[in-house]
């Protein structure tokens, strides 16, 4: 046995995974096909609970291997290296497969020797689920995006070919990067046109935490290392990324020509000759050809999509994130904006004299995008929420506001959802959504359930729009600035001099909902992160205050005002 040589050598590398181990092992245990051996990578693990799992982890079909930690491009080439298997194929330790991927997979393999690369269709488990919609591999459209997820089997030959995985590519893309290795050398790539693999959904993952914040390196990377790649293709890279542009300038001037055929039918209709021409129009004829004409017009115009295409970059947003200490929690608020598939906007990050590693995290990504702007108080001093958002404010250029508190995040199509309803009823200028509250192990969220339990009530039966000031006069009806979208304007024109700094957005949204129309989106596109260290955390003297507050505002704001 000792000189037995597995077709598959299934490599997982493992860091503060092991949790979700025994999963990926027992899928690769439950194969049709059983020519495999197992080989673990202990990539440096650092949590306890990892270690404990992997200090006494034993299955007699899989080998451990122990390293410091070096990243996953490195951690998958050392288990290949000492893999004994003709093909190989990487699992991360929280994803699964199915249990007939190796046996399609392999063979492919041993039937195409121009073949390379094997891999299937995949589906989203976890915090989301559902088909992870991938487009399938085309070259050289691989060269913009990579639609190969690294759960893959290729052969250990042209790994060795290829010299492995990359070490240059430590934050992410390792496999994209691989994969063009693979394919610049000759190889073709398969699709098996089933779902084989499951892909875990986590709130934070190393692909998103690094992805986005070093995109651009990576991508530079790539180019320098596949140079002639790029260049030979050069003509679909540029032709792919300037796509989107020519065909919004040509939205354009279809657009202009249209307003121009209906000023010119408008000044007709206003002439003097056409009055005169009445009664021979009532003959039916050039009464229906105009018509026609006119009907034909206006409805493209009004078309919403339409609208929402050419439009959608007139509307800029300013999105205002105010941060104290919270340097672990900014990567994933700050990927989430990068993430969004509405394009206009501005970061405005105001950190609030944190003595943590905030402003250098901040910085970080500033290298990366120009849109994302950080702005201190003089001195850099703390000088709470309600001086924060106010300097913000200040530096703001967009229509509209968002806010994102540094601890929570957005769904990618957060402020696309938002803008849709702007454009649908412009009277709107206050939009806010449903939230997915969530909290470590220690945060009892009770009451925060309780306490919003009849606004869902209430939501439930109100036609939106509508006007929320009555909702105001008795209890807070929105549970966080990071589900907000308000007209810049309303905010200029509001009194920020709240009482009590911790109930600044009850204070400003009271104000607001005597001005506009709210709109309530029935959809969960925050994450509001509940913890006891929350920037705006209430002291045991304000709550005791609360009442008093509240009925402080309500004379003030909705009695002075005659808002019944």
């Amino acid at each position: 046995m000792e000189n037995y040589m597995p077709k598959v050598s299934v490599i997982i590398p493992c860091y503060n995974q092991a949790i979700y181990l025994d999963d990926a092992i027992e899928s690769i245990l439950s194969q049709t096909f059983q020519d495999f051996e197992i080989i673990v990578v202990d990539d440096g693990s650092d949590d306890e609970t990892s270690i404990k799992i992997l200090d006494n982890y034993e299955n007699p079909r899989t080998k451990m291997i122990r390293t410091p930690n070096q990243g996953p491009a490195l951690a998958r080439n050392c288990g290949i290296e000492n893999a004994t298997g003709e093909y190989i194929i990487p699992l991360d330790a929280d994803d699964i497969i199915g249990d007939r991927y190796l046996e399609k997979a392999v063979n492919i393999l041993d039937k195409c020797p121009n073949i390379g690369i094997v891999y299937c269709e995949a589906e989203l488990f976890g915090e989301r689920s559902g088909k992870w919609d991938l487009p399938e591999y085309t070259f050289p459209r691989i060269l913009l995006h990579n639609c190969i997820f690294c759960t893959a089997m290729f052969r250990k030959s042209d790994w060795e070919n290829v010299g492995g995985y990359n070490r240059e590519m430590e934050y992410s893309s390792e496999d994209w990067e691989f994969w063009l290795s693979l394919i610049e050398s000759g190889l073709e790539v398969y699709r098996i046109p089933e779902t084989l693999f499951y892909y875990r959904v986590q709130k934070i993952s190393r692909t998103s935490e690094s992805l986005v914040h070093h995109e651009l390196e990576m991508r530079l990377k790539l180019l320098k290392l596949h140079k002639n790649m790029y260049e030979s293709n050069l003509d679909f890279i540029i032709e792919s990324y300037y796509g989107l542009q020519t065909e919004i300038s040509g939205l354009n001037q279809e657009l202009a020509q249209k307003n121009r055929i209906i000023r010119n039918l408008n000044q007709i209709t206003s002439s003097r000759s056409w009055k005169l021409t009445e009664p021979l129009r009532k003959m039916g004829f050039l009464l229906r050809k105009f018509k026609k004409i006119y009907t034909s017009t206006k409805s493209s115009l009004k078309n919403s999509n339409f609208f929402f295409h050419v439009n959608n970059l007139d509307v800029q947003i300013s999105i205002i994130m105010a941060n104290y200490n919270y340097a672990h929690f900014l990567p994933r608020a700050i990927n989430s904006v990068v993430s969004q598939s509405y394009h206009n906007w501005e970061l405005i990050i105001v950190d609030d004299g944190s003595t943590d590693d905030s402003v250098s995290v901040i910085n970080d990504f500033i290298k990366h995008n120009p849109k994302i702007k950080l702005y201190q108080h003089d001195n850099k001093v703390n000088k709470g929420l309600k001086d924060t958002l106010k300097l913000g404010l200040e530096h703001s250029n967009g229509d509209f506001i968002a806010f994102l508190e540094s601890d929570d995040w957005w769904e990618d199509n957060y402020l696309e959802s938002k803008i849709k309803i702007i454009k649908k009823y412009p009277e709107v200028k206050f939009v806010f959504n449903d939230v997915d509250m969530f909290s470590d192990s220690d945060t009892d969220l009770t009451w925060f359930y309780n306490y919003f339990k009849w606004q869902k009530e209430i939501l439930s039966n109100v036609k939106m729009p509508s006007c929320f000031s009555k909702y105001f006069a008795e209890k807070n009806f929105i549970p966080t600035f990071s589900c907000v979208l308000v007209g810049k304007e309303l905010l200029l024109g509001s009194n920020f001099d709240t009482p009590i700094d911790s109930l600044i957005d009850f204070w400003l949204w009271t104000q607001i909902s005597m001005k506009t129309e709210f709109f309530y989106i029935n959809k969960k596109l925050t994450h509001w992160y509940r913890h006891d260290n929350s920037y705006i955390k209430a002291s045991s003297q304000e709550r005791e205050e609360k009442l008093d507050f509240y009925n402080y505002l309500r004379r003030k704001f909705l009695l002075d005002l005659k808002v019944k």
